[in-house]
């Protein structure tokens, strides 16, 4: 006769599920909690350290439709969110699965990452007692898809005489994961514009032209900053250095005919310039 003392830590499964959610950067997303239960769940109390990738939108924590009379109350301080769901009457939630509230966040960055709640309760009454009956919590994963600029750091126009067009091409690139957007491009020289409409939006993986006009005809040398303000979220607003110079074209050509040698050397002297 052998006998054996077991020990059970009995419970029952009441399970907090932090849905996934994928978006632009910039744009808002919806982030569903979902509970599947054995007990009757008559509230909670949920609290988030959202990273500075994820901005709460205000107003936006929200019950499904499981909700009964249940009252909601939410608080906001910096990153941390807390919200409050009870019924006054002791009414428990609706169903054994599924969406039981959500809240909407802004997409910042391009890093995703596992939202999990720093807090969680699911209360029950047990024995005529408010009990908290969660057995476990499982995060949600945030997916970022944002676009990324790729663009050189300085523009050299060269030496352009005064009688030709002075322009550049610049190639700008999208290494990101959604649609680029050059929303303005601002210079601090009033001679140096922008031959392209704007907004300009670059597909992910792609690359467009910019072409950069300088229109002085003034002969000197000149040194300016170009910055390109757009939605990549690291980068919001990129500087470049842009120089160059503008000068007369008054050229000497030297030229010679063929001779034999016994024959004196003919140098002919010939001009071609803009100025008198």
């Amino acid at each position: 006769l052998n006998t054996i003392a077991l020990n059970v830590d009995a419970f029952t499964v009441n399970e907090l599920h932090v849905g996934d959610a994928s978006g632009v950067a910039d744009t808002e997303v919806t982030i569903p909690l979902s509970v599947n239960n054995e007990d009757a769940i008559t509230g909670f109390q949920f609290e988030f350290d959202l990273p500075e990738q994820l901005q709460f939108v205000d107003g936006s924590f929200a019950l499904s439709t499981r909700k009964v009379d249940h009252v909601l109350m939410t608080s906001v301080n910096g990153q941390k969110v807390k919200a409050v769901a009870y019924s006054g009457s002791g009414k428990a939630f609706t169903g054994s699965d599924g969406e039981i509230a959500s809240f909407k966040v802004k997409l910042s960055g391009r890093e995703g990452m596992t939202l999990t709640p720093s807090k969680a309760i699911l209360t029950a009454m047990i024995n005529g007692s408010a009990v908290d009956v969660l057995s476990d919590v499982y995060g949600g994963q945030i997916s970022i898809n944002s676009p990324q600029i790729v663009v050189q750091d300085e523009i050299d126009f060269g030496r352009v005489p005064v009688t030709n067009v002075c322009q550049y091409e610049l190639t700008v690139g999208n290494e990101g994961a959604a649609p680029l957007t050059i929303n303005r491009v601002v210079f601090n020289d009033e001679n140096l514009s922008v031959g392209e409409s704007l907004p300009l939006t670059i597909a992910a993986g792609e690359q467009r032209h910019l072409t950069i006009v300088y229109s002085s005809v003034e002969q000197k040398n000149f040194e300016a900053t170009m910055q390109i303000y757009s939605n990549d979220p690291s980068q919001r607003l990129k500087t470049l250095m842009v120089t160059g110079s503008r000068f007369a074209p008054n050229y000497l050509y030297f030229s010679t005919p063929d001779i034999s040698p016994t024959e004196n050397l003919k140098l002919y002297v010939s001009t071609d310039t803009y100025d008198s």
